[in-house]
């Protein structure tokens, strides 16, 4: 093994195990303020799923209260006020909302 080769190993040995050190550190306590980040806003958009190149629908808490809401290029419209109890369920739920139940809600309303 000539010393250059020797160098570059204990150069690997040495800052590697640091590497994976700042990498677990900044794991541990960056993802603490990331969660902080967004505490404080009046409106959380929590999902958005495209319905066509101009249209989503969106999962959406406006000071405190949940809505589906529908954005288009031209207009925003509230579609559905949900209960804190379904907010919930969504943000438990890796999977998201059931939509039959969303639905079942959506002809039990009315449609702004």
């Amino acid at each position: 093994m000539n010393s250059e080769t020797l160098f570059a190993v204990v150069k690997l040995v040495v800052f590697l195990p640091m590497i994976i050190f700042l990498i677990i550190l900044s794991a541990k306590y960056g993802g603490r303020y990331l969660n902080k980040l967004g505490s404080g806003r009046l409106i959380k958009v929590y999902e958005r799923v495209p319905l066509s190149q101009n249209s989503f629908l969106s999962v959406v808490s406006i000071a405190g209260k949940p809505y589906i809401i529908s954005n288009t290029q031209n207009d925003v419209k509230i579609l559905l006020e949900l209960s804190q109890d379904d907010l919930e369920v969504y943000k438990n739920n890796l999977e998201g909302f059931d939509f039959n139940l969303i639905r079942r809600k959506m002809k039990n309303e009315k449609v702004q």
